[in-house]
């Protein structure tokens, strides 16, 4: 089961994974509202489909003033949008996440997810720049990254000594979320580097086993029958 980009954000940062703050709008007077109660000068309004690729399709858009959110809302709300998993008739947009707008110095990615082959999780990351190395480390579902791991991962992903602990200190919490929630698939991409030196998940994606949805009853309240397949929303 997969949720939205805001929901995933509300349940690893539980985990301590830090994320910008940011507020959910079903109407274009709810965004303006939204970005209002947040308050400065930068929002990113992003459209809520259980797809990737929607910065690149439009679905993500840097606002700076409120009349610029409510134009952003205004487009996005009840119109489709087309990436690159979605098919050519794309996904309707029913909601919208407004988020303070983040001035990004680097860009990380950061994948947990189940490596079936092994019986363990895997945790990827890498710079978020094409040609960029992966660096991989398998993971004991029921445990968490040793030091170590979170060390060589670090190193690999080409992240800053200094930063090196906090980077490590995230991919520790985000395994412990995969392996308390029964994920399958936990996406931080891009994990950003702010300009005031902290790392923060700017997007978020998430994927559950179905078959364990009976002991996270709070994730299955999450589902979305909009964003299935109707077929597979009957099923």
């Amino acid at each position: 089961m997969k949720i939205h980009e805001y929901q995933g954000k509300e349940i690893v940062r539980r985990y301590g994974v830090p994320v910008p703050r940011g507020m959910r709008a079903f109407s274009v007077q709810e965004a303006v509202e939204a970005a209002q109660q947040l308050g400065g000068a930068l929002w990113a309004v992003k459209a809520q489909i259980h797809a990737a690729g929607r910065g690149a399709a439009g679905g993500v858009r840097l606002a700076r003033s409120l009349e610029e959110v409510r134009e952003a809302a205004r487009q996005l709300l009840g119109a489709p949008l087309v990436t690159r998993e979605t098919g050519a008739g794309g996904q309707l947009v029913r909601r919208l996440y407004i988020e303070e707008g983040v001035q990004v110095q680097r860009r990380f990615d950061v994948l947990l997810q189940l490596d079936a082959p092994a019986q363990c999780m895997a945790l990827a990351a890498r710079e978020a720049r094409e040609g960029a190395a992966v660096a991989r480390e398998l993971i004991d579902p029921l445990g968490s990254l040793d030091a170590a791991q979170g060390a060589r991962l670090a190193a690999a992903a080409g992240v800053p000594q200094e930063l090196a602990p906090q980077f490590a200190r995230i991919c520790q919490r985000l395994c412990e979320c995969g392996a308390h929630s029964d994920a399958l698939r936990l996406e931080v991409a891009p994990l950003a580097l702010e300009a005031a030196g902290r790392l923060l998940a700017l997007d978020v994606r998430c994927e559950f086993d179905d078959h364990a949805l009976f002991r996270h009853p709070e994730i299955a309240a999450l589902r979305d029958l909009d964003e299935e397949h109707p077929d597979a929303a009957e099923a």
